[in-house]
């Protein structure tokens, strides 16, 4: 069901955002979706990313936002591991080259009057700028066992064919902790959260979708709600997406850090108790992370200038239509 702007009935509420956080490949786009089907405003259709297979459901993320997050980035940098990058944020939210752009969004989005969601991935990094333009807003995290977020990560990081020489499931452990301790830092304190787990969601979508709408109606709602929402969220969800599974507990897995494994244990406790005690300090990062992270991203751009290059781009075309010509030979 498409709904665009003008489709909001009195039902819902004020025009109060929702932002949906959390890692990459943690549940963020079913519960976009879940949002998008209770009633809440996403953008219009036409600015939203297109789905994949990796989301054969859509991504629900905004373009124009998207967009403006990476301007964001190109004048902060995108090593967000550098010490005073918060600042640095903070700082450029008050410089009117991104702030008026950043509010001129936001009101196109509240201009129905109705509650609005925006979901992305990067939005983790960027509250410090974020959060001085939206100024209140409802939270809804999402809560996925790291290992299996980390393991579909990889599938969408690397190219076909390398994942049985490369292995970045430790690298991606390393960014679901940066990110979930910079949710935490940001949104602690905030009256209005929600922290959804993934897994309960696929194996449960009437309760869980029922939590969800439960949430949106107090927050964003009004006193009048349309009649089987959470039936039409529960619907939505599509439990064959549930891809990678560990077969053990993330306490059981032997790469994961011991700050790593206390941190999903508070974010699971979270679930049940949105004020769930954290201290960041009870969750370092591991020595040389920093470093880990930068030679990263020198070899990811090393590598994807590499490829970029035409007589890369020719070598690949030829070796693909090799390949295609052996099988129909075959």
């Amino acid at each position: 069901m498409t709904i665009l702007k003008d489709d909001f009935s009195e039902n819902i509420g004020p025009s109060r955002p929702v932002i949906i956080l959390g890692v990459d490949r943690s549940g963020t786009s079913v519960v976009a979706q879940l949002t998008h089907e209770w009633g809440a405003y996403g953008g219009d259709p036409s600015s939203l990313m297109r789905s994949d297979s990796a989301n054969p459901h859509g991504f629900w993320e905004y373009l124009p936002m998207v967009r403006l997050i990476h301007q964001v980035f190109r004048e902060v940098g995108y090593d967000f591991w550098r010490p005073g990058y918060e600042e640095a944020l903070r700082t450029t939210a008050g410089d009117p080259r991104f702030r008026a752009p950043a509010e001129e969004l936001i009101a196109s989005m509240a201009a129905g009057g109705a509650a609005w969601f925006w979901k992305e991935p990067w939005l983790c990094l960027q509250l410090p700028f974020w959060q001085e333009i939206w100024g209140d807003a409802s939270y809804i995290i999402t809560v996925r066992n790291p290992y299996d977020s980390s393991v579909s990560w990889q599938k969408m990081t690397l190219p076909s064919g390398a994942e049985s020489r490369l292995r970045l499931v430790a690298l991606g452990l390393l960014r679901w902790q940066y990110f979930m301790l910079s949710v935490l830092r940001h949104v602690e304190g905030s009256r209005r959260l929600l922290f959804v787990q993934y897994e309960d969601l696929i194996q449960d979508p009437r309760a869980q979708s029922a939590r969800i709408c439960g949430f949106l109606d107090r927050e964003v709602g009004t006193a009048r709600v349309a009649e089987g929402r959470a039936e039409r969220m529960a619907e939505a969800v599509d439990g064959s997406l549930w891809r990678n599974r560990s077969p053990v507990d993330f306490s059981q897995i032997e790469i994961a850090s011991r700050e790593q494994k206390a941190l999903y244990e508070l974010l699971r406790s979270k679930v049940a108790d949105p004020e769930a005690r954290f201290d960041p300090d009870s969750y370092p990062m591991y020595p040389g992370w920093r470093e880990y992270l930068h030679n990263f991203n020198e070899a990811e751009g090393a590598v994807r200038q590499f490829l970029g290059s035409r007589l890369v781009r020719l070598a690949l075309a030829l070796d693909g239509w090799r390949a295609s010509f052996r099988l129909r030979r075959s």
